[in-house]
């Protein structure tokens, strides 16, 4: 059966309870790129599935119709983008057993079972090894920041056979167009990758031409 689970869950996770009544929600999610490229729809439906999520220790069934049931939503569900932008990701689970409802309580065995592979994880995503290809791009991409998420969208595209390529396109728009923006302007890596942005025409602001004085001036 297919699930989906919210993508760096422990910086909403209450470690301490496994069926919170409440979730961390940071401000500076005002300022997360990949987050303003959603719309209204599905910026509300990702806060909800983080509260989903809470619920279900991060395993929800991809049934668009059993969300659409507990997230209490009149529209459609649409997953599509929250896992383009890396917000939540999709994955095969082989157990036979199916989520039907949301859990009321768990057993503090389980719970304390939970809590450790949940700190497994973290201590896993902190050794992650990146490909040398990577690395090169990263080198000179000029926002460094969710650098796991660019990795996984590295390898989504196929980029490695195009790495040559990709890092020249982002050191000459650096050059060109990145070089004067404020860095909340420049987009996460992820999004850069994803939007093929190595494919970009680079346009040069246009020279102002300087006027030229002759003889007719001083008439």
């Amino acid at each position: 059966m297919k699930y989906i689970r919210i993508k760096d869950w422990e910086k909403h996770q209450h470690y301490k309870d496994r069926n919170p009544p409440w979730i961390k929600l940071h401000t500076k999610l005002l300022m997360d790129y990949e987050f303003s490229q959603l719309s209204d729809a599905s910026k509300l439906q990702l806060i909800l599935l983080w509260l989903l999520a809470s619920q279900t220790g991060n395993k929800i069934p991809a049934d668009e119709g059993w969300i659409k049931n507990n997230i209490k939503c009149n529209g459609k569900v649409d997953l599509e983008p929250l896992e383009t932008l890396g917000f939540v990701e999709l994955y095969q689970d082989a157990s036979k057993c199916v989520q039907s409802d949301i859990p009321e309580t768990e057993t503090e065995e389980s719970r304390g079972e939970a809590e450790k592979e949940e700190k497994v994880s973290v201590s896993s995503n902190r050794r992650r090894k990146y490909s040398a290809e990577f690395e090169e791009f990263w080198s000179v991409y000029p926002r460094k920041q969710n650098k796991g998420k660019a990795f996984d969208a590295w390898q989504k595209m196929g980029c490695e056979n195009e790495k040559d390529s990709i890092v020249a396109a982002i050191t000459k728009q650096t050059e060109v167009i990145f070089k004067t923006k404020e860095m909340k302007h420049i987009p996460h890596g992820s999004s850069w990758i994803n939007a093929e942005r190595w494919q970009d025409e680079i346009v040069p602001e246009t020279t102002k031409q300087v006027k030229t004085t002759d003889a007719s001036d001083f008439i």
